[in-house]
Parts: C-alpha cells; sequence; structure tokens
C-alpha cells in the first residue's frame, strides 16, 4: 500500500488500539480465533498466579504410618501315615502236596482259588510285579490252577475243557462269563483297563486265568493284535521288554494262551527266548491250534515249556453253529479221554456255551478246567501237575 505526503509528515506516535485493530481490516473469523486465544491464555495465567486451586480452602494433612507385614499363618503339620499291616505269609495257600481229597472241606476245599499274589511268587518288574517260581520251589502253574475235583481224578468218564479268550476288554461281557459254570477257564487279554479287578472277581467264582498274550500274525499290520505286539523279526531285548509289561497286567494266572502269532510262533529265534521265559517263570503254555506253523509244541519243551494244543476252537457266527462244534468237541473227547477247546466271550458263544453245559453230564461227560489237561495227558513237555 502507498502512503499520501500528508500521512508521511505526521508525528510518530502509537495510535488507539482499536484504531490499530480497525487499520488491520481483520475478517469475522480472525476475529473470534483472536478472542479465543486471549480467554486461553487469561485462563493458564490466572492459574498459575493463584499457585493452589484449593487456595482459600481449608486444608488438612496427616502423616500415614507405614502397614506392618503380616505373615501368613504356616500349615499344619500331616498327620502321620497309617501303618500298613501284611498278610501273613502263606495265609491263603493251599498245600497241593496233599491229596485233593484228604483236603479239610472235601471238594469245595479242594475248588478254592488261593488269593492272588500269592506270598513270594511275584517279583519286581519295569511296570509292575510279574510272576515268579518262589524259592520253595512253587510255581503259578500249580499255585494258581483250579485243584481237580476228587470225583474227577477218579473217574473214566471223557473230559471237556474250554477256555474263553477275550476277558478284560468289555466289562459287561466279562461279567457274564465270570456267570458261567466256575470249571470253565478265561483268559485275559492286557489292554482292559479294570482287568485286575475282573480277574479278581473271575477267580473268586472258581475261574481259573490264562494270559492271552498278542502275537504278529501273517498281514501285520493291517492285522494288528495290539499295542505291544510280540514280533516276528524284532530284537530279542525289545519283545522281551513288551512280555514284561504283559506279564504285569494283572495277578493268578497259571499259563499263556496265544492270540494269533502265525507269523511269530513260526520264527523260532523270536519264539525261542519267549518260551524260554515262560519256563523259567513257572508258567504253563497253551497253543490254541490257529497256527498251522507253530514252534509251540517242538520247541517249547526243548526250553523246558510244559505245553498242550487245543483241540479246536468253537466260535461260529450263529449258536446252532456253535453248538454243533460243541458236539464235535465231545466227539474228540470220546476218542482222545479229553478235549480242549477255545473261544472268546461273544454273547453269541455263551449262550451256545451255557446251555451246552447244563446237560453235559447226563450224556456222560465231565466239564473240567484246562490245567486238567496237563494233569490227565501231558503228553508234551515237561512234569504234570501235581
Amino acid at each position: 500500500m502507498s502512503l499520501t505526503d500528508e500521512e508521511l509528515r505526521r508525528p510518530l506516535r502509537p495510535r488507539p488500539r482499536l484504531a490499530a485493530l480497525r487499520a488491520l481490516k481483520l475478517r469475522p473469523v480472525t476475529w473470534v480465533f483472536t478472542l479465543v486465544i486471549a480467554l486461553a491464555v487469561a485462563g493458564v495465567t490466572y492459574v498459575v498466579r493463584s499457585g493452589d486451586p484449593l487456595d482459600g480452602e481449608p486444608v488438612v494433612r496427616m502423616k500415614v504410618p507405614p502397614m506392618d507385614v503380616v505373615a501368613a499363618p504356616k500349615p499344619p503339620p500331616p498327620a502321620p501315615a497309617e501303618p500298613v499291616e501284611e498278610a501273613p505269609s502263606g495265609s491263603d495257600e493251599i498245600d497241593l502236596t496233599q491229596d485233593p481229597g484228604a483236603v479239610e472241606g472235601g471238594l469245595e476245599m479242594a475248588q478254592s482259588l488261593v488269593t492272588a499274589p500269592a506270598p513270594g511268587m511275584t517279583e519286581k518288574g519295569p511296570n509292575g510285579p510279574i510272576p515268579r517260581i518262589a524259592s520253595d520251589g512253587r510255581t503259578p502253574a500249580n499255585v494258581y490252577a483250579r485243584p481237580p475235583d476228587p470225583a474227577v481224578l477218579e473217574s473214566n468218564l471223557p473230559r471237556i475243557a474250554l477256555v474263553l479268550g477275550g476277558m478284560g476288554l468289555n466289562d459287561a461281557l466279562t461279567r457274564r462269563a465270570i456267570g458261567l459254570p466256575g470249571e470253565i477257564t478265561l483268559a485275559f487279554a492286557p489292554y482292559g483297563k479294570n482287568a485286575k479287578d475282573l480277574a479278581a472277581a473271575a477267580r473268586a467264582e472258581g475261574h481259573e486265568l490264562m494270559l492271552q498274550l498278542p502275537m504278529e500274525p501273517f498281514g501285520f499290520p493291517a492285522a494288528d493284535p495290539g499295542p505291544r505286539t510280540l514280533r516276528a523279526g524284532e530284537a530279542a531285548s525289545s519283545n522281551m521288554d513288551d512280555l514284561m509289561w504283559h506279564f504285569s497286567r494283572f495277578p493268578g494266572y497259571f499259563g499263556i494262551v496265544n492270540y494269533l502269532g502265525a507269523s511269530f510262533l513260526a520264527d523260532k529265534s523270536a519264539a525261542g527266548p519267549v518260551f524260554a521265559e515262560a519256563a523259567g517263570r513257572g508258567l504253563f503254555w497253551l497253543d490254541d491250534g490257529s497256527v498251522k506253523r507253530s514252534s509251540a509244541m517242538t520247541l517249547g519243551p526243548q526250553l523246558g515249556l510244559t505245553v498242550r494244543q487245543a483241540s479246536m476252537n468253537i466260535d461260529a457266527r450263529t449258536r446252532d453253529a456253535v453248538k454243533a462244534k460243541l458236539a464235535e468237541l465231545e466227539t474228540l473227547a470220546l476218542e482222545g479221554g479229553i478235549a480242549v477247546g477255545t473261544g472268546t466271550g461273544l454273547d453269541v458263544t455263551m449262550d451256545a456255551v451255557e446251555h451246552w453245559a447244563k446237560g453235559l453230564a447226563d450224556r456222560g461227560f465231565l466239564l473240567v478246567p484246562v490245567s486238567a489237561a496237563y494233569r490227565f495227558e501231558p503228553a508234551v513237555g515237561t512234569a504234570p501237575l501235581e
């Protein structure tokens, strides 16, 4: 902007503020903005100069003492553990050197089973107690087998023995099998969650027990018996570790019966150490007869193992078909004096067995436990049951 000559000649003096502001010719928006800034500056100035927002109001100051640290109370000392009383050694044993008919109580006493595990007949294994021969020579095969009925020992009637496997895998089916005649032997698989309790219940009802040992079949692993299956071609140490695991699943079995095992039992280098271990622990072996090339009947006795082979398997799809196989078993008993049948604890099999067993004595046969096969016909192996 240009100044006139008159303005240039005026003396220099401050102009009034209002006139100065007018001279600036500010816009309305600028005026508003300037007013806001001025109010803000005035407020800040007031706070700074006043020093205390509560200036003029009564103020009370108190000194708070520090808090004491409170210690947590110590827990009361644990109560002393109750002493555990051990059962007296030998309290549940039966002297198997006596004549069964001379044992006090006669027939009922002879058919009772000792409580398992019997004193002195287990040792510590990597997964739990495992069976062994006692220091006085007692073996699981003698102690845990069902003692024979004196009348059976004296009888010349043909005898039939049955072992039903798969016990412990299904509680309901296992308990049904326990309700069958006590002469029927029950073979427990090593995988049941309640195997120990069910095995004890079975023995309480007079059933002698066997351990059903899973072994490699042909077509493995498509056909898989279960965890820790004994394997053909596997290192002996690995199979022995698995065997010890199986041995520890429940107490009170007098012997072992194979579950499958066509490949394993045909391999002598694999089966031999297992046979020797079973023999060294006083157990008997039952070959279920399903493996044509099984080395059990030949190699087992060479290693000191007492072995017996089952006559036939009675499983079938229908009750009538099972009954037909049981009739065939009777024929074999007539021919050989004793026949051993194997089966599975399925409803259809147990239906037929339950009905068949009721009329067995009337047809001139004796139902005996599988251990009787080792008493009356120890054709293969070492000394028979005493």
